[in-house]
């Protein structure tokens, strides 16, 4: 008799915290990556609405507009910034992720008026 195993799926990690980082890496689709020093950090806002969160990461120049789903413990690594790196989830990985796990849907990074242009 051949038994069958489960094999368990795991969906992408999207997000990383590590102790003292000095910036945030933003990744985006399209191999496009952002670093923000920490230094630079002015605030952070979070949005719950009933399926999805918007949390808004707000530096010097420029800022960062995540959507996801169960996002409250990445707003709590940022305000301790040890958030290393973010970066979208592939959609095809939506229905695996579970209830209570972070999903980020959408990452936009947007320039602020009074900053230089992104080259």
């Amino acid at each position: 008799m051949i038994k069958s195993q489960q094999v368990e799926s795991k969906p992408a990690v999207c997000w990383s915290k590590e102790p003292q980082i000095p910036s945030l890496r933003v990744e985006l689709s399209g191999d496009i990556l952002f670093v923000f020093p920490y230094i630079h950090f002015e605030f952070a806002k979070m949005e719950s609405h009933k399926e999805q969160n918007i949390l808004l990461l707000s530096f010097s120049s420029h800022e960062i507009r995540i959507t996801g789903r169960n996002l409250k413990e990445l707003g709590i690594a940022v305000q301790r910034l040890s958030v290393e790196w973010v970066r979208e989830t592939p959609p095809r990985y939506a229905a695996l992720a579970k209830q209570e796990s972070a999903f980020i849907e959408k990452i936009e990074v947007e320039a602020r008026e009074d900053s230089p242009p992104i080259p």
